[in-house]
């Protein structure tokens, strides 16, 4: 059969980069990889091109003989001009020494194996140390040695994987380059990460992609001045929105149709700038510059209201039982509270003289505590662990504008002034991010929101657009544009994750759907 060094290169392909030569050597490896040894010898008959190349065939003959002589000479004397790399000439002749050796330790030749390993093959690459320690391996060896023949045949499959191409083709070369083609396509995928096995028969489609909330299908326009601030309700059944007109709307989120009105909740003298829905949906804390109020969903009625001698509380969060909740002051008195539900009963929980509190959460099992404390130029957050009852902090080197905690406890997310959201395990150990997410020239604003899952979040920012994310991207995978003005915070709609609510300085509220969940 000729060999691929004389044959004439014909390229295939539609952009003409494959040359068919090697992609007939890779079929004929493949089907004898898979034991169609018969259609494989009838390919290399009719393409007359071998599965391997003619001088490794003869070198591959020579070692099945044990002729170690004559396999020592061929590499140095006819591959070593072609075999470029020191370490691959050093690597292949090592391994047929190593071979040579163990069976003159085979036979108790000890005398001819150290005179065979005497001989100067520096020209070829071979440091002495390597020779040094085969030279120990054959005084020291006493172990019983397997069958030759399967111990030579074991060394022609190393020298296939040491050996570069054209020599050798390593092996299972075609199932490797369709794999990658399959991995490029949903690995890499910024929908989605499967290892689920897909069909050959057509390229990669995402279905994910058009479950992304991406087009606008109502606004929402019944708040009067901006609208700082955005939330689902667990069951995903209502939104509830903040504004700085100093009250806060639940909205109904029916299955079809536009969201309406539920309730207006008025009590509030300053604008209000955080809210967040009880575990079981029965409750919402608002939170203004001066006042925490509890409200009841299904009355609209005000169930409690605390009103502490501090000029601002910057945020509260629910334990999962719905009957406690914590909330943080940023007055000079610095503490965090606790308001007992069914006692009506509120205590100072931690006292601190940290830094400003800016932002509370506790991950839906209970299990992690986490405040924000920020400073004019970095800031940090503590988990307390409520069952281990042990602390960590994170140390950043930016001022955190607000956290976010995934539905399934595991993951941190924590947008940062200096554009960037950083990305932690907050089930695993800490030390480092898991990932820096994204540095950008996009300036983020306060809050941003996981998906259905830890791989996609959105996030608002102060050009006016909304930017979903996908945590394997460098890059958004969605821009949403509408707003007229800064994008204060975004909501994911867990319950139904084609569903997005963002909210803006330009005191409207959009309400972004998947195409294929549109009508």
């Amino acid at each position: 059969m000729a060999d691929e060094s004389t044959q004439e290169v014909e390229l295939i392909g539609r952009h003409g980069l494959i040359k068919k030569h090697e992609l007939v050597r890779v079929i004929i490896q493949c089907l004898y990889s898979l034991g169609f040894n018969i259609s494989a010898s009838q390919l290399e008959q009719e393409s007359n091109v071998s599965r391997k190349n003619s001088q490794f065939t003869v070198l591959e003959s020579l070692i099945m003989e044990g002729n170690w002589q004559e396999s020592i000479r061929f590499l140095v004397e006819e591959m070593k001009g072609q075999i470029k790399s020191i370490e691959d000439r050093a690597s292949v002749l090592q391994n047929i020494l190593g071979q040579c050796i163990l069976e003159y330790a085979e036979r108790g030749d000890y005398a001819s194996g150290l005179r065979f390993l005497r001989r100067d093959y520096s020209e070829f690459g071979v440091l002495k140390r390597r020779i040094d320690r085969l030279g120990m391996e054959l005084l020291f060896r006493d172990d019983r040695m397997r069958e030759l023949s399967h111990m030579r045949r074991e060394l022609v499959y190393a020298l296939e994987i040491t050996l570069p191409p054209p020599f050798a083709v390593s092996d299972r070369r075609l199932e490797k380059l369709v794999e990658l083609s399959v991995y490029s396509q949903t690995f890499f995928c910024r929908y989605h990460n499967t290892r689920d096995a897909i069909s050959l028969y057509q390229d990669h489609y995402c279905p994910n992609e058009d479950h992304i909330p991406t087009q606008t299908i109502q606004v929402l326009n019944s708040h009067e001045n901006e609208v700082l601030f955005v939330q689902f309700s667990h069951n995903g059944a209502f939104l509830a929105s903040a504004s700085r007109d100093c009250t806060a709307i639940i909205w109904k989120v029916p299955e079809q149709g536009n969201l309406t009105v539920e309730r207006t909740l008025r009590g509030h003298e300053n604008p209000v700038y955080f809210l967040s829905w009880s575990p079981d949906d029965t409750m919402l804390a608002t939170c203004g510059e001066e006042t925490l109020n509890l409200w009841d969903v299904e009355t609209g009625v005000r169930r409690f209201s605390f009103q502490p001698r501090v000029p601002i509380l910057s945020s509260c969060a629910w334990f999962p039982d719905s009957t406690r909740i914590v909330f943080g002051s940023c007055g000079p008195r610095k503490c965090i509270y606790r308001l007992k539900i069914n006692e009506n009963r509120l205590t100072r929980w931690v006292r601190t003289n940290k830094p400003t509190i800016t932002d509370l959460a506790i991950t839906p099992d209970g299990e992690n505590f986490i405040c924000v404390f920020s400073q004019e130029y970095n800031s940090y957050i503590i988990i307390w662990n409520q069952r281990r009852h042990t602390k960590f902090v994170i140390s950043e080197m930016s001022p955190i504008t607000s956290v976010c905690v995934s539905a399934d406890s595991l993951w941190l997310l924590v947008n940062l002034s200096g554009h960037e959201i950083h990305l932690w395990n907050v089930a695993g150990s800490f030390g480092e991010p898991y990932k820096r997410l994204h540095r950008t020239q996009i300036k983020f604003v306060i809050h941003s929101c996981f998906g259905l899952d830890a791989r996609f979040f959105a996030s608002g920012s102060e050009d006016s657009q909304v930017y979903i994310w996908h945590t394997e991207s460098p890059e958004p995978i969605k821009i949403l544009r509408g707003h007229l003005m800064v994008v204060n915070c975004v909501s994911w709609n867990q319950r139904r994750p084609e569903m997005l609510a963002s909210a803006s300085d330009d005191k409207t509220i959009r309400i972004w759907m998947a195409a294929s969940h549109i009508n």
